[in-house]
């Protein structure tokens, strides 16, 4: 049976509980500055194994996303919008 990312998600936040997976939230947070640092060291922006480690991140944050409240939810939509217009206002400013 197919499921759409967010179904899945939702699925196994449900399974293990969130105090569960905010361990497992730390532990791929831990795995991604790992894999970061050995690109920083190599000299090169990522790697196949960065890659990995995202997706691992990326599925973490999409576990806690579904269970937020929709407030919740919409106000961290709006902080992720405004922290990106000010970096571009920051990049914009130093031309």
């Amino acid at each position: 049976m197919k499921f759409t990312p967010h179904e899945a998600a939702a699925q196994i936040i449900a399974h293990y509980g969130a105090q569960h997976q905010l361990v497992k939230l730390c532990e791929e947070c831990g795995e991604l500055i790992q894999q970061a640092a050995k690109c920083y060291d190599k000299g090169i922006p990522y790697s196949e194994d960065m890659i990995e480690e995202m997706a691992d991140v990326i599925v973490m944050i999409l576990q806690f996303e579904g269970i937020m409240s929709r407030p919740d939810s919409e106000l961290l939509q709006k902080i992720v919008t405004e922290k990106l217009e000010r970096q571009l206002e920051r990049i914009a400013n130093k031309e």
